[in-house]
């Protein structure tokens, strides 16, 4: 048995939102009145990986509202009820499969979640792509899913597992090409996917890699006990923005011994989709310190109060030199430079050079844009 035209139209918005994904809501509006049901999403079934790949219909947002504000008890009953379903390979199961009448009714989830925006009753395709599970679950406030839907919530997941396996192929070239066009632009870059993890690196960046830094059981790292912990800070704080929508934290300095240090901005990714199925979480933009000077003495002068030896002095720790090679340099004695430091810190906010640093490469993401 096909699917009706109206079922055709609404799934054909749905590959219409894989190039433009603000058109998704609005398609699973569409989806969702074409199967008889008042809301509708796509969603992993794997709760944690839920960080991606949820897009909701309007109806489905305003459950999410109600488990927003309910998040100290309200779990997801469907998944554990669901899970001997998804072992065995069914492609749709209705509510009635997963729980009696009397246990909705005195389900919280149901009576303080899904009832009061009629959506109650509940019946879910499910499909694989690659090798993630999702669920494109259906609600309703008016009567429950019979037996009857179940063809074709199996026929319609199936399609959507060609629609999400497109959008991901998508995003993933899109992505690429982003790591591979700065490459050709001279930059270093890596692409982190959803779990924190590096998922490409152009040859700019494997040029980078040394005993010091590089890539170990797939996330970036340092040797320096310390770089390594502001590396881990700055990953949790590209994974808080990811979450709530916020700034990328401002970039981060990975010392090296006996060579210039390497500077690590956070670029967000712009290819589209990216951010609802494949999941890429930013790209990371590597310096080596020595190619480039992050703030002129002058920029820094002005920005910090700094007078002209202390700005002097802190261009030069941006560049990659220690106090040794700035006291041969300018002729100045290294307990001078300590004392000339010290204040360079107080006024910039800093409290060793690492930190220094990153100031000075704030300064220049500002001048720059």
């Amino acid at each position: 048995m096909g699917l009706s035209p109206e079922i055709e139209r609404a799934l054909d918005m749905c590959y219409d939102a894989i190039a433009a994904p603000q058109l998704w809501m609005g398609a699973l509006d569409n989806l969702a009145h074409s199967m008889g049901a008042h809301a509708c999403q796509i969603l992993p079934h794997v709760i944690s990986q839920r960080s991606i790949g949820e897009v909701r219909s309007t109806g489905a947002w305003r459950i999410e509202e109600l488990w927003l504000r309910n998040q100290d008890w309200a779990t997801d009953v469907y998944v554990a009820r669901g899970e001997p379903y998804v072992q065995q390979g069914y492609r749709a199961v209705i509510q009635s499969q997963l729980f009696s009448d009397e246990e909705i009714r005195h389900s919280r989830f149901h009576q303080e979640i899904t009832r009061p925006v009629g959506c109650l009753h509940w019946a879910c395709g499910i499909f694989q792509v690659e090798d993630r599970v999702w669920c494109l679950p259906f609600y309703r406030g008016n009567e429950p899913f019979a037996a009857d839907v179940l063809q074709p919530i199996a026929e319609v997941a199936g399609r959507m597992a060609h629609i999400v396996g497109l959008a991901e192929k998508i995003s993933r070239a899109g992505v690429e090409n982003e790591v591979f066009t700065l490459d050709r632009a001279g930059c270093a870059a890596m692409l982190i996917d959803k779990s924190g993890r590096v998922t490409r690196v152009n040859s700019r960046a494997e040029d980078l890699f040394c005993k010091d830094f590089g890539v170990r059981n797939g996330r970036p790292w340092a040797a320096a006990n310390a770089s390594l912990e502001r590396l881990d800070r700055f990953m949790a704080e590209i994974e808080l923005a990811r979450s709530t929508a916020g700034p990328l934290p401002a970039p981060v300095i990975i010392a090296r011994n006996n060579t210039p240090w390497l500077l690590i901005e956070a670029m967000p990714v712009t290819s589209a989709s990216n951010d609802i199925f494949e999941g890429c979480r930013a790209l990371l933009v590597v310096s080596d310190l020595s190619r480039a000077c992050i703030a002129d003495a002058a920029v820094l002068s002005l920005v910090f109060g700094l007078t002209s030896a202390e700005a002097r002095l802190a261009a030069a720790i941006c560049e990659g030199q220690d106090l040794n090679a700035a006291s041969v340099s300018f002729g100045v004695s290294r307990e001078t430079l300590r004392s000339q430091l010290k204040t360079v810190f107080a006024k910039t906010g800093s409290r060793r050079q690492a930190e220094l640093v990153a100031r000075a490469a704030q300064i220049r993401n500002i001048t720059q844009h």
